[in-house]
């Protein structure tokens, strides 16, 4: 088994952020550490956020750092990773990506405690950099640049100080006094107080040293620093519970402390501070800080040359979700990432005022004393000061996923549970472009053709919408409203063919019976055919035209420049086959004809492709510098073509697409000078016919390629094209459009209905070009808020059967009540052991969620789902798991099987010596639910009481497999509760936390064991054991691949694949011990063998078999970050040589960004074994032309050889 795995979608969750000009002068970007992903978004003139590159780092990112060379204009972003190296990378804006300035080892890989990288900082004159560790060390870098202007940087400079653990870490502001670096301590060793340490760097001695040491609360968690250097006093703010503390450079500058202003109501101020952002402009400046439940605090000092006499903070408005980071752009806006929920852009509309009616004004005082008033406020349902201008969806934490066809569109879409507390969501996550319906309307038939048209080639936007019927014309305007129009040039009496502006103003017009061109105040000229033939078919670009006759002959005219007329240049007899091109032919079919339009500095297209419809050939024919056409190339079909198109890919690369009666489409790239093919691609689309409409979209030329589902192919980063489905209604035929009102749109038409629409964020396809993920792994994402964290997502479906649409969410908080509402109301203010949990049953078919309105959350967005039931359970009660099964006594029934908690109490926060302990142990129920129908609601059926919580719960040929402790018990419906058939005590080591069964072989996974193996043998009536793992695993999923492998996930980020070997497989029908008696308590008699394993980056927590339109199944995974990956397997040897190849070459060609080596990075935990990374072998294509060349010889392949066999594995996947 050999295994491809590529990422789908990218982490979501913010790590870190930084603020800068990194792409080029004067230009506000945000880069963000995304679990291994680097980006740079950038706000346009509208207030959204788009992103302008992204690089993968193959690594953990873990801390951030934008600084600037004095006299610089751009910034430079210092990356602290698990590389063991200090890192500096430079975005380039031309390939929107990071290039590597400078990368230099001081430390081992990983995750470590004494290695430094997860503190990093800057000073704010860019001369120096620290990088921290939990523990012990820091090191101190001088920044400088040579004399070619290139940055250098010295040597390490150790900072360290042993047996302390650091909290955090700030660059103060002095100006260009030798820089200092401020950190939170606390020693090992007695007393054991918190300390603020100053560590200065004097540029004269290149020496870094310990400068003084302030005693701080033991609660300080983070540090700010203040400006300085003219713009501000310097010194830093500390923040601990409920206080903020001012620090001055100089020891004799009095300590200033003010309390937080608090939510009124709260018993104590226990405030905590998670993220802060600073605004500074000439002559003031504030802070920003973030407390845990959301609430945005204004901190401002007074102050005068380096002293300060006050600080005041004060209530400023509340986010949805706490941020985990922030920063305050020049321009007057406020980036908040968030840690669990979407990510929000806004814009300042108030920087608050004392007088507020909200209350919550503080002022320090010296000397722990406190005279400031009004210290608690009340929160604010909606921000009054700022004013959300974009969002940016996140999925992270991602705790739960499920694949089915839950809306009825015939194509797999993924339901994934994410979020915690009120920031929870049901997402629905489509493959494709959102588009959103800006008008429709009913026409008299249902037309053949839809053209929009300009009046002049200058014009900003589209004059004319012209549909052609069967033997008549609709001339509509375009204005504020759509309407009618007789006086536009057009025969309303015939069947417009083709409808185009030629030249400036020359306005075409292409029927059966001729080819008429209207020019405003001008003569109208008409071109007619010889006696007894009509025209069948034409295509034109801006000032060509070719047309097909019924007589087979082959028409092309030009556009004179000079007089304006359309000349016929040549005419070629006989090009299509007899008959082929007759509209009444027996068989339906039709010409085909494309025009690429003309590249960058030439007057004409250079090329013409054709095919008569009927036969399995296209022809390609070169148009000369006289006009004359001359055969190119002639290319064999594997069915009669449909539709052809031709787009020009990057500056003047053409591309021939070919649709097939079959289904099939075709991109045949050609050769600029000879028209010959050079790489020819294949995709299956649907067994329908494939038809091919050019349409411009957001700038960009595209082509929609119609079948059972619509399809775009755009380009790709690095000259590539790809295919990304479009999430839409069912279209005929389309075209661009362009309307003051809908300036990025398309018109469609239906059957007889035409719609105006357009792309919810157009700005994707352009966006698409510049990210390095999987190339047509385009998700659009609609959510449903939930009150509570869904623990699990269910199917509600029964085995083998379509989807209905329906699913559960299991959803539970601790120490939240179910009666609380508003914003930050799932805070833990609650005692422990309280609950507030949810059974959820939600449809995610269309029909449901148009019919209500539940769950909308904007008047322009759907949710995802509409809540149908919900069960409340009590406040003591937590559901923890649950299986959809249809019971063998009750085929033609639905049952949900639940499992319920009761007082269970969770103490993960307090010291061990210090947790609460339960006054009573926890106990179980099984909770056994029907779904009833007319309407549909969950009944309860009855209540089964188990002696500990269940965590596992799994169907298995009509019966309940529960993992009970260690433990795994099989169950049967019974009239008052469920009946224990067997029960296989000590199946698992420690705690049984995941089942997954196929046939009579049933595999669980332990919590910190791995994997076992057991059979039910149904003869005995009884389970045992056949065989475990050899490495210990902390078990997250498991997912069935066949009937001796199985696929897992562990809380490292480790998928993996174990396989029993075929002989024991064999054996273990007629002997589930495999030749060997088990006694209880005995070791497995048998042992898995790791078939494939991979290091994905973060931890997994769903694993799933599913189908996503690819040639073959792939293995599903979600992460707790938000991306979503899959792993495929390789069919053929041959390949798997090629891309091990490859893989290995780009491991040297393409090192990653922070120097870690890759193959160590896939081997975080254990060696990668049997696993291809596609994500790096997707890299190919960033390579320059002659590395690209290189590499390939040495495969033994040429370039698009290489580049088909990447395509056809992406493609095994979407």
């Amino acid at each position: 088994m050999h295994l491809y795995h590529l990422t789908l979608q990218k982490p979501t969750a913010v790590i870190a952020l930084a603020y800068g000009s990194f792409s080029g002068p004067k230009v506000h970007e945000i880069a963000l550490a995304c679990g291994s992903s680097l980006e740079v978004v950038r706000p346009d003139e509208n207030g959204k956020l788009r992103l302008v590159g992204r690089s993968d780092c193959f690594g953990q990112l873990r801390s951030l750092a934008a600084f600037r060379l004095t006299g610089a204009k751009r910034d430079y972003l210092i990356v602290g990773s698990d590389s063991g190296n200090v890192t500096v990378v430079q975005f380039n804006g031309e390939l929107g990506r990071f290039d590597q300035v400078h990368c230099e080892n001081f430390g081992k890989s990983g995750v470590r405690r004494i290695v430094p990288g997860q503190y990093t900082v800057a000073d704010p004159r860019g001369r120096a950099c620290l990088l921290g560790a939990l523990e012990k060390q820091k090191f101190v870098y001088v920044l400088n640049r040579d004399s070619k202007e290139n940055l250098t940087i010295s040597s390490p400079l150790e900072a360290h100080k042993t047996g302390v653990v650091c909290y955090d870490v700030a660059a103060l502001d002095v100006g260009f006094e030798n820089p200092i670096f401020a950190a939170l301590e606390r020693p090992y060793e007695a007393p054991k107080k918190k300390l603020l340490v100053y560590y200065e760097l004097d540029l004269g001695l290149n020496h870094a040293m310990r400068k003084q040491a302030v005693q701080v609360e033991d609660s300080a968690t983070k540090v700010c620093s203040v400006p300085g250097g003219g713009d501000g006093p310097s010194g830093a703010l500390v923040c601990s519970l409920g206080k903020i503390c001012y620090h001055g450079i100089s020891k004799e500058h009095p300590v200033l402390e003010a309390i937080l202003p608090h939510r009124q109501g709260d018993p104590k101020n226990n405030t905590m501070i998670v993220s802060h952002a600073l605004h500074k402009q000439r002559g003031m400046f504030f802070f920003l800080l973030c407390t845990e439940r959301g609430d945005l605090l204004k901190v401002e000092l007074n102050w005068s040359e380096e002293t300060v006499s006050e600080v005041r903070v004060k209530y400023l408005d509340t986010l949805p979700y706490a941020a985990s980071a922030m920063c305050v752009l020049r321009t007057g806006f406020l980036f908040a990432a968030s840690e669990f929920g979407n990510h929000r852009f806004y814009q300042f509309q108030g920087v608050g005022d004392d007088n507020d009616p909200a209350g919550g004004l503080s002022i320090s005082t010296v000397a722990n004393g406190d005279t400031g008033k009004r210290l608690q406020f009340v929160p604010r349902g909606t921000p009054e000061n700022l004013l959300v201008m974009d969002t940016l969806k996140s999925l992270a934490p991602m705790l739960a996923l499920q694949t089915d066809d839950f809306c009825g569109e015939s194509e797999t879409q993924i339901a994934v549970a994410c979020g915690r507390g009120t920031a929870s969501s049901l997402n629905l996550l489509r493959r494709g472009f959102a588009v959103q319906e800006m008008a429709v309307s009913e026409l008299p038939a249902s037309p053949i053709a839809v053209f929009t048209i300009k009046e002049n080639r200058t014009d900003e936007y589209d004059q004319y919408i012209v549909v052609g019927f069967q033997n008549a014309t609709l001339v509509l305007r375009i204005g504020e409203t759509v309407e009618e129009v007789t006086e536009s040039g057009f025969l309303g009496d015939v069947a417009t063919i083709l409808a185009v502006l030629l030249g400036d103003d020359a306005i075409v017009q292409v029927h059966a019976n001729g080819i008429r061109l209207v020019r405003r105040n001008s003569a109208v000229m008409e071109w007619k055919p010889p006696a007894g033939t009509e025209i069948t078919a034409a295509t034109s670009n801006p000032i060509q035209i070719a047309i097909a006759l019924s007589s087979g002959d082959l028409v092309y005219f030009e556009l004179d420049s000079e007089s304006g007329n359309l000349d016929e240049v040549e005419k070629l007899d006989g090009v299509f086959s007899s008959g082929g091109g007759s509209e009444q032919s027996t068989d339906g079919a039709r010409p085909c004809l494309a025009f690429s339009r003309p590249a960058v500095g030439r007057s004409r297209g250079l090329f013409l492709a054709i095919s008569d419809g009927a036969s399995n050939t296209a022809r390609l024919l070169a148009i000369q510098s006289d006009g004359s056409l001359q055969s190119a190339a002639v290319q064999a079909l594997p069915g009669p073509v449909s539709s052809l198109a031709m787009l020009l890919v990057g500056s003047d690369q053409p591309v021939l697409l070919v649709g097939l009666q079959n289904g099939i489409l075709l991109r045949l790239k050609l050769d600029v000078m000879s028209g010959q093919i050079t790489d020819k691609r294949t995709r299956f689309l649907s067994p329908r016919p494939v038809r091919l409409h050019r349409v411009n979209v957001a700038g960009v030329e595209t082509c929609f390629a119609l079948s059972t589902s619509v399809w775009v192919l755009h380009p790709q980063s690095w000259g590539r094209t790809t295919l990304s489905p479009l999430c839409s209604f069912a279209v005929d035929m389309a075209t661009s459009f362009c309307s003051e009102q809908v300036p990025e749109g398309f018109v469609t038409v239906h059957k007889s209905a035409l719609r105006i629409l357009s792309l919810e964020d157009p700005e994707m396809i352009g966006q698409a070009a510049l990210d390095d993920a999987a190339p047509g792994a385009v998700f659009n994402t609609t959510q449903m808020p939930l009150p509570c964290t869904p623990r699990r997502l269910l199917n509600m479906k029964a085995p083998e059967s379509p989807s209905s649409g329906l699913v559960v969410t299991i959803e539970s908080d601790q120490r939240t009540s179910k009666h609380a509402v508003g914003p930050g109301a799932h805070t833990g203010s609650m005692p422990l052991g309280k609950w507030a949990s949810t059974i959820r049953l939600a449809s995610m078919n269309r029909n449901d969620i148009e019919n209500s309105s539940e769950g909308v959350q904007d008047e322009d967005e759907s949710p995802s789902a509409v809540t149908l039931d919900k069960i409340e359970l009590e406040d003591n009660e937590c559901a923890l798991a649950g299986c959809v099964v249809t019971f063998n006594d009750r085929p033609g029934e639905l049952f949900l099987c639940v499992s319920v908690a009761k007082h269970l109490l969770i103490d993960s926060t307090s010291p061990p010596d210090r947790r609460i302990k339960p006054e009573k142990p926890a106990t179980g129920e099984l909770r056994l639910y029907v779904l009833n129908q007319e309407p549909r609601k969950l009944n309860l059926v009855h209540v089964t009481s188990i002696e500990k919580p269940c965590v596992a719960l799994e169907t298995f040929h009509g019966r309940i497999l529960a993992g009970i402790g260690d433990s795994l018990r099989l169950y049967e419906l019974g009239k008052k509760r469920l009946l224990k058939k067997t029960e296989y005590k000590g199946a698992v080591p420690t705690l049984l936390n995941c089942i997954a069964s196929i046939g009579d072989r049933i595999f669980v996974g332990d919590v910190q064991e791995s994997v076992t193996l057991l059979q039910y043998k149904a003869s005995e009536n009884r389970l045992m054991v056949v065989a475990d793992d050899t490495v210990p695993r902390w078990m997250t999923s498991l997912c069935i691949l066949d009937y001796q492998t199985v696929a897992g996930a562990d809380k490292f980020g480790n998928v993996f694949a174990l396989r029993i070997p075929v002989e024991l497989s064999e054996s273990l029908d007629s002997d589930p011990t495999g030749g060997r008696l088990l006694e209880a308590g005995a070791s497995a008699p048998n042992k898995f063998f790791a078939e494939a394993c991979f290091h994905v980056g973060s931890i997994v927590n769903t694993l799933a078999k599913v189908s996503l339109g690819g040639n073959s199944d792939v293995i599903l995974y979600s992460t707790i970050g938000g991306a979503i990956g899959a792993l495929t397997p390789i069919a053929f040897q041959s390949d798997v040589e090629l891309v091990q190849q490859l893989e290995l070459s780009l491991r040297d060609n393409r090192a990653p960004l922070c120097g870690r080596d890759h193959l160590n990075y896939r081997s975080y935990y254990y060696p990668v074994r049997n696993v291809i990374d596609g994500d790096l072998v997707e890299l190919f294509a960033t390579l320059v032309p002659s590395k690209q060349k290189e590499l390939a010889e040495v495969l033994d392949r040429s370039v698009p050889e290489v580049f088909r066999k990447i395509e056809d594995l992406r493609e095994s996947i979407l």
